[in-house]
C-alpha cells in the first residue's frame, strides 16, 4: 500500500520489498487509484471513505487492504515487514484458505478503550500480513461489514480529533483480530500462524 498518505514524499522502501522475493516473487504496489473502484462493492463504503480526514489517510489504507485481498486473492505484506521464512510451505491449499498471523500476546489492561476485553483478544492478529487463496473470503468480507460499522459509528461522533487508539480500532488490527476471535469456530478454512514468519519494523508514519 503507498500513496495513501496525502502528500507523500518518502520513496517506497525496495529494498525490503525485494529481499522478500525469495518468498514472494511477484508484487504490486497497491495505491487509493486500485482500491476505488473496489468501494461500491460494499454498500455505503464510498460515502464513508469521503467521510475519512486526510489526516486519518491510514484508516484508508487499513481497509483498502482488505478490499484488494478480498477481491483478488493473493497475499498482504506491509512494505515495512521482513519474511523470516516461508509459512506456506506445508499448507494445504484446499483446506488452508485463509492464512492469519499471530502479531503478539498482549495485557487487556494496554487495549484501548473501544477494544475487546475478553481474554482471548489478548492474542492480538495482525493485519500487516495475511493471505489467501480463495477471492471473496467469507471471512474478509465480514472483517470489511465490521469495519463499515466502526466507521459509522466513529463518524457519527464527530470528534474533534481521533485518537490512536480509534486508528487501531475503527478498521485496524483491533478488526480483524475481534473478528477472528468472534468466528474461528465457524470456518475451518481459516489458519492461524505463529509470529516467527515475519519481522515487522513497524514503521508506519501515521503514528505521532
Amino acid at each position: 500500500m503507498w500513496n495513501f498518505k496525502p502528500n507523500e514524499c518518502n520513496e517506497i522502501q525496495m529494498d525490503r520489498i525485494l529481499q522478500n522475493k525469495r518468498f514472494i516473487p511477484e508484487h504490486t504496489i497497491v495505491s487509493p487509484n486500485d482500491i476505488l473502484p473496489l468501494l461500491s462493492s460494499f454498500p455505503g463504503l464510498p460515502e464513508l471513505w469521503k467521510q475519512i480526514p486526510d489526516e486519518y489517510w491510514v484508516v484508508k489504507a487499513d481497509i483498502g487492504r482488505l478490499l484488494y485481498i478480498y477481491k483478488n486473492g493473493g497475499i498482504y505484506l506491509d512494505t515495512d515487514c521482513i519474511m523470516n521464512d516461508n509459512p506456506f510451505l506445508n499448507l494445504n491449499p484446499k483446506y488452508d484458505r485463509m492464512i492469519l498471523f499471530t502479531e503478539f500476546v498482549c495485557s487487556l489492561h494496554d487495549l484501548g478503550p473501544r477494544e475487546c476485553k475478553n481474554p482471548e483478544n489478548a492474542l492480538r492478529v495482525a493485519n500487516f500480513a495475511f493471505a489467501t487463496n480463495y477471492k471473496c473470503h467469507p471471512f474478509l468480507e465480514i472483517c470489511i461489514h465490521e469495519c463499515i460499522r466502526r466507521l459509522e459509528y466513529l463518524i457519527q461522533l464527530n470528534l474533534e480529533r481521533w485518537e490512536q487508539t480509534d486508528i487501531l480500532w475503527v478498521c485496524g488490527p483491533d478488526v480483524i483480530t475481534t473478528m477472528f476471535h468472534q468466528h474461528r469456530n465457524e470456518d475451518s478454512s481459516v489458519h492461524l500462524m505463529n509470529e516467527n514468519y515475519f519481522r515487522h519494523l513497524a514503521l508506519g508514519s501515521w503514528r505521532k
